[in-house]
């Protein structure tokens, strides 16, 4: 058996099992002294069946529930659907420049359950890169993906949790970030019911006249209630 692993939040130090996913079986006839390789490309793994709950699916496939924060001016700039011909697929695309230097976009309404002194794992995972040109002969700071969840607490207090920064990357890669104990407050004793959105941020460095940010399967698993 091969089960799967993942850097939680982005931190390669701190590989964890992915319970999400069945692990990879497969029966081997092996010889004594002999030498057994398994291609990359001939191991696959699949959502574990029957026991999950997928409360944000976005694929950028004709639309997007992402939509520019409300407290945002007109000034943000907003996510658009482009056809990506490395992927073969349809990703989020958002564009910075002088004119709209910044972006601030959250989800549709979501709702976080746990309680009773479990900790509800839940985790936010997505597709990124993005790219950049700069102005003539500059220096620049590297572009930032900021993530963060906003929710209401107990006492209907209005909270945003920071949870990972992303620094400049050229190629596709996937992250997963645990949300779970941000919201619900892990081991709490009483039942939680938070709503919440997913937030995302991100700028235009100085020095850049442009920044292209690049966003597909974004979704949040959780186990089923």
């Amino acid at each position: 058996q091969i089960f799967p692993a993942i850097e939680v939040n982005g931190n390669s130090t701190h590989l964890a099992r992915y319970i999400f996913m069945t692990p990879f079986i497969k029966e081997i006839t092996a010889e004594k002294g002999g030498i057994i390789t398994l291609n990359a490309d001939d191991i696959s793994f699949k959502y574990a069946p029957g026991k999950l709950n997928f409360p944000l699916i976005e694929s950028f496939q004709q639309s997007t529930s992402f939509v520019r924060r409300e407290t945002e001016s007109d000034s943000a700039a907003t996510i658009n659907i482009i056809y990506d011909s490395h992927k073969q697929d349809y990703v989020g695309l958002i564009k910075l420049n002088k004119d709209t230097s910044f972006f601030d976009i959250v989800s549709k309404d979501l709702t976080f359950k746990a309680g009773g002194g479990d900790a509800r794992i839940m985790y936010l995972q997505l597709d990124y890169k993005m790219d950049y040109q700069l102005e003539d002969d500059a220096e620049i700071d590297l572009p930032v993906l900021s993530i963060e969840v906003r929710y209401t607490n107990g006492s209907n207090q209005k909270c945003h949790d920071p949870l990972v920064l992303f620094r400049y990357t050229n190629e596709w890669k996937s992250v997963y970030i645990n949300i779970g104990s941000v919201i619900g407050m892990a081991g709490a004793l009483d039942y939680v019911i938070r709503d919440f959105v997913v937030n995302l941020t991100g700028y235009l460095p100085e020095g850049c006249k442009s920044v292209n940010f690049f966003l597909d399967n974004v979704k949040i698993v959780t186990e089923d209630e």
